[in-house]
């Protein structure tokens, strides 16, 4: 993992999607030194959307590196809103209670070919790999400037098509998911060719 020291405990947080299952994944796997606090958000608005794939994901997770996950927390909000008014409040506590060394994040890049509306417009500029967060603590984003098709290689390269099933990238608040539909779903088929 590029940047990131083999020793500590990071905070990183799992959505359950695809990039921070495979964040989580390689800095079990690649840095052995190393332990996570998993920190999820579980949004009511989304009707929870992502609860039971943030939890198969970490006991997939502590199946394979056993003693290595510190806590999975998962909190649940009523929307976005109280989601992010509590989001570093959280975070802090998790790092404090941890003595966490660094944060993790799972975060890619828009591809250029899908700029369309409903995107994370936050995600359409390059930004850096390492930044200090607010807690004074080192936030790592390896894969910041990738797009979602380098996470589709790792998937391969890695041959975790079994953690992948696990994910869910769709955003849509009523079933069938995947929706097909949302960007989301649309920027996952653009990178593995399937929803």
């Amino acid at each position: 993992m590029k940047d990131v020291p083999n020793s500590g405990t990071y905070v990183i947080m799992l959505s359950g999607g695809l990039d921070s299952a495979l964040l989580s994944y390689l800095v079990l796997k690649e840095l052995p030194d190393t332990k996570l606090v998993l920190n999820s958000i579980c949004h009511q608005s989304l009707n929870y959307y992502n609860l039971f794939n943030v939890i198969a994901i970490a006991n997939w997770l502590d199946e394979k590196f056993p003693n290595r996950i510190e806590e999975h927390y998962i909190g649940y909000y009523k929307d976005r809103n109280e989601a992010r008014n509590n989001r570093t409040k959280t975070r802090d506590r998790l790092i404090d209670k941890h003595q966490a060394s660094g944060l993790l994040t799972g975060m890619t890049i828009n591809p250029s070919e899908l700029m369309t509306e409903g995107r994370d417009e936050s995600r359409d500029k390059p930004r850096e790999h390492r930044i200090v967060s607010s807690h004074g603590i080192y936030h790592y984003r390896p894969f910041i400037n990738d797009t979602k098709k380098v996470i589709a290689e790792l998937y391969n390269k890695h041959e975790l098509h079994d953690l992948s099933k696990l994910t869910i990238s769709c955003e849509a608040i009523t079933t069938p998911r995947p929706c097909k539909e949302c960007w989301w779903c649309k920027e996952k088929h653009w990178a593995f060719g399937y929803y």
